[in-house]
C-alpha cells in the first residue's frame, strides 16, 4: 500500500563503514512501516541494519538497549506540546 511520496529530509555519509559496507545518517519527518528500507531499495541499495539515534528532538543514548525505555527529564518533557 502506497501512502504518497516519501523523501529524506537530510542525508549524509557517516565516517563509519568502508567498501561495500557504507553507513549513512538520514532524517525523515514521518516514519511509516519500513519507509527507510523502501526508499533505499527504490534506488537498488540493500539495507542490512538500521539504528534509530534520534526520536524527534531527543537524541537516544547508545546505552539504551533495544526494547528498553527511559524517563524524560522534566525540562525536556516540557518542550513537547500536544495540539
Amino acid at each position: 500500500m502506497r501512502c504518497g511520496p516519501a523523501a529524506f529530509k537530510s542525508i549524509s555519509k557517516s565516517a563509519q563503514g568502508e567498501g561495500l559496507n557504507q553507513w549513512f545518517n538520514v532524517t525523515i519527518t514521518e516514519g511509516r512501516n519500513r519507509e527507510v528500507r523502501r526508499m533505499w531499495e527504490a534506488v537498488d541499495i540493500q539495507v542490512s541494519r538500521l539504528l534509530r539515534i534520534r526520536y524527534g528532538n531527543i537524541l537516544l543514548p547508545k546505552s539504551l538497549a533495544r526494547g528498553k525505555w527511559m524517563g524524560l527529564i522534566l525540562n525536556l518533557s516540557a518542550t513537547f506540546v500536544i495540539k
